[in-house]
């Protein structure tokens, strides 16, 4: 119990120090009543653990001496009796003394009840001083943030008051500019007063202009009629031209259709096509293309995608006329044109390495077939199809 006591001592005072939360006067009271509750608890116990060694003692004494034997009666009987005597003093001093003890002890745990029951006093008073402290901090919070709130609201009603000094200024130094600009209106006002019988003058004459403008525009409009006349009368004879180019058009399909290719070349509508039987990269087989007085193919329609499909070993590529030198992605053919037809392969064309360039047909293998196109690199070495 009082090892007890003693932590819990410890800790009261440890508990107090941390929080800061009682008075110094406080803390110079309560260390000595609880050191002096522990050396009477100490002490009660010592002189407790005294009276019960002298009971036993007597207990041992008083056997020993019933179990001897003596030759003399009488004297043994008032030995006996003369230590008897003096033990039962004994043990009603430690008896007496042990009550003494006792309520010592009672008043004791009196104290330590009263010094508990203070101590969650005091602990209370703490937690509620600790509830207060943190409201008090908030509010102080709370003030500190309305306080910059305040200053933030001064220093701009301060940047406002300057700008408003600043423009006030500004309109007192433009007013006398003002000032000073009227004096000068007031001298032009006469000198335009001076002028407005010019002016009127000059109006006249204007309106005389006016007339004369009005005769030329009258002419210039029936000029205009007979250009407009003269414009469809060319618009007519445009339509005429563009059906005579359509007749030379169609007889010079005629005339190619009619026309034999040279030895070596196929014929097919009113072009011809060769199919090389050596290998060259792609602008290595232009040049032999057009060396030749042709180019390499465009393929303008289904039929003639079916037509080179079947021109070409299955197990050979051939490069076409397609490139997107140009623009990445932009596929056109040497000739300039757009796409019109599409043939690609699965997921083609999709530049592999950046570096893919130039147009190839990849064939069927069947005479039915209209074969594939795929995109390669142009230092490729393969065989080509030229067209003229």
């Amino acid at each position: 119990m009082d090892v007890m006591e003693m932590e819990n001592d410890v800790y009261f005072n440890k508990s107090l120090t941390m929080e800061e939360l009682i008075t110094k006067d406080v803390q110079r009271r309560k260390p000595p009543s609880r050191c002096l509750t522990v050396s009477l608890g100490l002490l009660c116990a010592v002189l407790l653990a005294g009276n019960i060694g002298q009971i036993i003692y007597y207990e041992i004494a008083v056997h020993h001496l019933s179990a001897e034997a003596s030759p003399s009666p009488r004297l043994d009987s008032l030995q006996g009796g003369d230590e008897r005597k003096s033990c039962e003093a004994r043990l009603s001093n430690a008896t007496g003394e042990t009550k003494k003890l006792q309520q010592r002890l009672d008043s004791l745990t009196n104290e330590r009840d009263r010094l508990q029951t203070g101590f969650h006093k005091i602990k209370n008073e703490r937690d509620q001083m600790r509830t207060s402290y943190n409201a008090s901090r908030r509010e102080s919070d709370r003030l500190r943030t309305s306080y910059d709130d305040v200053q933030r609201k001064l220093k701009g009603l301060q940047s406002d008051y300057d700008k408003v000094t600043a423009r006030n200024n500004r309109l007192r130094i433009e007013y006398d500019g003002l000032q000073k600009e009227k004096s000068k209106q007031r001298s032009s006002l006469q000198q335009l007063q001076r002028n407005h019988s010019s002016l009127r003058r000059d109006m006249d004459q204007l309106g005389r202009n006016y007339d004369e403008m009005s005769s030329r525009i009258t002419r210039l409009q029936s000029r205009y009629d007979s250009l407009r006349r003269d414009n469809e009368q060319l618009k007519a004879n445009h339509s005429g031209l563009l059906t005579d180019e359509h007749q030379l058009r169609t007889l010079l399909d005629a005339v190619r259709r009619s026309r034999m290719c040279d030895t070596g070349w196929t014929k097919f509508n009113t072009g011809c096509y060769f199919v090389s039987t050596e290998k060259k990269n792609w602008t290595s087989s232009r040049e032999e293309c057009i060396a030749n007085g042709a180019d390499l193919v465009v393929v303008d329609s289904r039929d003639e995608q079916v037509f080179i499909n079947r021109l070409v070993n299955s197990t050979q590529n051939a490069w076409i006329g397609l490139n997107d030198f140009y623009q990445e992605g932009k596929w056109m053919w040497v000739d300039g044109s757009a796409i019109t037809t599409r043939y690609w392969q699965d997921d083609q064309p999709n530049s592999y390495g950046g570096e893919q360039d130039c147009g190839e047909l990849v064939p069927s293998g069947t005479s039915s077939g209209i074969g594939e196109w795929n995109d390669d690199g142009c230092f490729a070495v393969q065989i080509w199809i030229c067209e003229k």
